[in-house]
């Protein structure tokens, strides 16, 4: 294969796919809509001064029958509390005691709407608590017995985000994999696993996470559940970020970060790895590549054993998949060609491993965002970066 050739077909073909993500239409989910009805509600105070009433202009008559509704749903106002800028649902109590839920009943438990039915203080008897119920007591935060091994984690995350090695990201639902640090309410918190994660009857992804806080606590809540409160109120933590790669390197807060390039050094003890000088594993990923790497020895992409993260390179406004493939392809040469076995006994190739320096791998990135790599190649046989010749 005529590798050069190679890779000026992969530009050429593209000339513009790496510099540019096209942005995915945005799905809106009935908590979207949800919101966005109440904030038309919030838009009519903002200018009336008042609620909407009930009177014959169809439009406010619309907004007073939709902010009629939302008070007389429980789920619905505790859902829009953070939204309610202008107490419109104060007389909605949130449920704190026993006694509020005898007193205000907002769900309608403690009646029926039968004629004749006796209310629940009629019987003797009690069934165990609901599985919502259930689900919602063992989500309560209790005490973690291991905290010890996640208590440096957390002072290395407000080390790095002191000095700036991480920053602050916004939230997204990708961003939600065990594996990744966030802030919430100005607390730090890891996601440490999720279990049984299936979709719901609104085709969202939930299961029973386990989360660790920075105060020594733990909680098993919703993995959708966990999701709704970053949303509201939190903040994803980028990975460690050695360089930051961009079609445009004045990054600020327009600027759409797409992902990581990483850059992993193998710690195994075969003698067929260990004595390669140089051999590293370049791949990309969306979030934080601590995650990926967490069971890296029982994997064969990571040669049954475990890596170091020698260097990660976040980008900004590219592809970071396009720019993998376009390293993989200019590195494709100096490629791992080994077979190993893994814990079955199965014969594997290992795949993303290259054996260029670090330095080498640095300044071929930079070059493929400049488009100037076109004009060079890699001589492993001397280790650098030379001019092509016409």
């Amino acid at each position: 294969m005529d590798f050069e050739r190679e890779l000026e077909l992969i530009i050429a073909q593209d000339p513009l796919g790496l510099l540019q993500i096209k942005p995915k239409a945005l799905t809106i989910t009935p908590e979207d809509r949800l919101i966005q009805s109440f904030q038309e509600i919030n838009e009519f105070y903002k200018h009336h001064n008042r609620e909407p009433l009930e009177t014959d202009d169809i439009n406010e008559r619309k907004l007073f029958s939709r902010l009629k509704h939302i008070k007389e749903d429980y789920e619905k106002s505790m859902a829009l509390k953070a939204f309610d800028v202008n107490g419109l649902l104060n007389e909605v109590r949130e449920v704190e005691s026993v006694e509020d839920i005898l007193e205000i009943d907002p769900l309608g438990l403690l009646k029926s709407e039968l004629e004749n039915e006796p209310d629940i203080f009629t019987h003797k008897f009690i069934t165990a608590l609901s599985e919502r119920e259930q689900a919602d007591f063992i989500a309560t935060r209790k005490q973690c017995k291991d905290f010890d091994q996640f208590e440096n984690s957390f002072k290395d995350i407000h080390n790095d985000l002191t000095s700036g090695i991480r920053k602050l990201l916004p939230y997204s639902e990708k961003q939600l994999e065990p594996g990744t640090f966030f802030v919430q309410n100005g607390m730090l918190l890891y996601l440490d696993s999720v279990q049984n994660l299936v979709k719901d009857k609104f085709d969202k992804f939930d299961g029973r996470t386990r989360v660790i806080f920075e105060n020594g606590t733990e909680s098993r809540m919703k993995y959708r559940s966990l999701g709704k409160i970053l949303l509201e109120d939190g903040k994803a933590i980028s990975a460690k970020i050695t360089t930051s790669l961009s079609s445009d390197l004045d990054i600020n807060d327009n600027d759409v970060t797409s992902g990581f390039i990483y850059v992993l050094k193998s710690l195994s003890d075969n003698p067929e790895i260990k004595t390669l000088n140089n051999l590293y594993k370049i791949g990309f990923s969306r979030n934080s590549t601590e995650g990926r790497i967490k069971n890296a020895s029982k994997e064969p992409t990571y040669l049954m054993s475990d890596v170091e993260v020698i260097a990660e390179f976040q980008t900004f406004n590219l592809n970071p998949q396009k720019l993998e493939a376009l390293i993989h392809t200019f590195f494709s040469h100096v490629k791992l060609d080994v077979k190993l076995k893994d814990e079955q006994g199965n014969v594997f190739t290992p795949k993303e491993w290259f054996i260029a320096p670090l330095e080498i791998i640095r300044k071929v990135i930079e070059l493929i965002i400049s488009r100037e790599i076109l004009n060079y190649r890699y001589d492993h046989l001397n280790s650098k970066l030379v001019l092509k010749t016409n």
